[in-house]
C-alpha cells in the first residue's frame, strides 16, 4: 500500500510540474511575441489551452508568473556571468566584470532586460544568486582592503539596485550612450570606496567574449525573440496584396 501512495504522489507531483511548465512555456511565448505590457491571465489562460482556475491553482497573479521567471532568467544570467568571472583573481575586478557582462547581455537582447526589470530589487530574495556570487566577492574585498568598510548587506543593496537601473535605462533609451555597463561599473566601484582612476580602469578593462547558452530559458527566450523579429522583418518585405514590397 505505502508503494502505491507513494506512486500517487510521484505522479501526481509530476503533473503538477509538468502544469507549472507549460504556464511558464506560454508566458514566455506571449513576453516574447507581445511584450510584458499587454500580458494578462486572458490571454495567458487561451494560449496555454487552460482553465482561469487552473492557473490559480498555480499563482495568485499574473505578476507572481512572471516574478518566478524573472528570478529564474535573474540567476541564469548571473551563473552565465560567473563562468566569465570565476577565474579572476581580484573580487573587484570579478563584480566588475560580472556586473557588465549582465548588462551588455541585457543590451544585445532587451527582452531578457524587460524581465530583470520586471522583477526589480526589491522583489529579489535569498533565492537570487547574487547573493551567493557577488557576497562571495564582496566578503573577500574586504579582507583585502578593496573596498571601505561599508557593510555586505548595504554593497548588496547598492550592486542590485544599480544594475536594475542601469538596465531600465539602456531599455528606455537603446541608443544613448550614457549610463553604460562601463559608467554604471565605474560608479559602484567609486561608491563602495574604490578611487575615481582605479574605479575608470577596472570597469574598462578588455572583457571575454559573452556566450549565451544554448539550453535553457535564456535559450527559449531569446530564440522566441529572435523569430518574432524573423517574423516581422519579412512581413515588412510583403505588401498588403501579398506580392514582395
Amino acid at each position: 500500500m505505502q508503494e502505491i501512495e507513494n506512486h500517487r504522489k510521484r505522479v501526481a507531483a509530476e503533473r503538477r510540474e509538468k502544469m507549472r511548465a507549460r504556464l511558464q512555456e506560454s508566458a514566455l511565448q506571449l513576453i516574447a511575441e507581445e511584450g510584458i505590457a499587454t500580458f494578462s491571465i486572458d490571454r495567458l489562460i487561451v494560449h496555454a489551452e487552460v482553465s482561469r482556475g487552473t492557473f490559480y491553482k498555480y499563482y495568485d497573479a499574473p505578476h507572481a508568473l512572471i516574478r518566478e521567471l524573472a528570478l529564474l532568467i535573474s540567476n541564469e544570467l548571473i551563473s552565465n556571468a560567473e563562468i566569465l568571472v570565476v577565474q579572476i583573481e581580484d573580487p573587484a575586478v570579478r563584480i566588475a566584470f560580472g556586473l557588465r557582462a549582465l548588462m551588455h547581455t541585457c543590451r544585445a537582447n532587451p527582452v531578457l532586460g524587460y524581465f530583470l526589470v520586471h522583477l526589480g530589487w526589491h522583489d529579489i530574495t535569498q533565492q537570487h544568486l547574487m547573493f551567493d556570487y557577488v557576497k562571495r566577492d564582496l566578503i573577500q574585498a574586504k579582507k583585502l582592503k578593496r573596498f571601505s568598510e561599508v557593510t555586505t548587506e548595504l554593497a548588496l543593496s547598492l550592486i542590485g539596485a544599480s544594475a536594475i537601473a542601469g538596465i531600465q535605462f539602456m531599455m528606455k533609451s537603446p541608443k544613448k550612450h550614457g549610463n553604460s555597463p562601463e559608467e554604471t561599473a565605474a560608479a559602484i566601484l567609486r561608491a563602495l570606496g574604490m578611487g575615481a582612476q582605479e574605479s575608470e580602469q577596472i570597469a574598462n578593462l578588455p572583457m571575454p567574449k559573452i556566450r549565451l547558452p544554448d539550453t535553457g530559458l535564456i535559450h527559449r527566450v531569446t530564440n522566441l525573440a529572435r523569430l518574432r523579429v524573423e517574423k516581422t522583418n519579412s512581413d515588412k518585405l510583403v505588401s498588403p496584396s501579398g506580392h514582395l514590397a
